[in-house]
């Protein structure tokens, strides 16, 4: 009776093991995903389309596939993210954003890629990270 007490009390009160989430693939419209809800595990290519943003909050983990469930894109057999839109990856040094493939192998999804629509975007949000390296002049050469 004691050990059947003590099996209900620990089911009662244990944490429920976290559960993946899902995506299947296709457009993303505003979604935002979070540590709390990770794993994200991606089986299609998923698009982020013109006015819509994909924000990946910090300490989340994204998980790829092995194989594109819906065989387009860039690469027909591995799973990749295509910016139209916005990708906000909110990590931080305490608690990175981890993008990983579901196999320790190297490749074993494609990446980002990112739409010429959405470049001046991407331009505009590197030239605020990167500061422009000031030019030296050299000396002619001596022949």
């Amino acid at each position: 009776m004691r050990l059947f007490l003590a099996l209900v009390l620990a089911a009662a009160t244990a944490t429920p093991a976290l559960a993946d989430t899902i995506i299947s693939g296709g457009n993303l419209i505003n979604q935002t995903w979070t540590a709390a809800n990770s794993p994200y595990v991606v089986q299609g290519d998923i698009t982020v389309p013109a006015g819509s943003t994909l924000t990946i909050e910090a300490g989340t983990l994204v998980r790829f596939a092995e194989s594109d469930a819906q065989a387009g894109g860039v690469a027909p057999n591995r799973v990749e993210i295509v910016v139209v839109g916005k990708l906000i990856v909110a990590g931080t040094a305490a608690q990175p954003v981890q993008m990983v493939g579901a196999s320790a192998s190297a490749g074993s999804w494609y990446g980002i890629v990112v739409s010429s629509r959405s470049c001046s975007w991407w331009r505009r949000w590197l030239a605020s990270i990167i500061a422009p390296r000031p030019r030296r002049s050299r000396p002619p050469r001596s022949r």
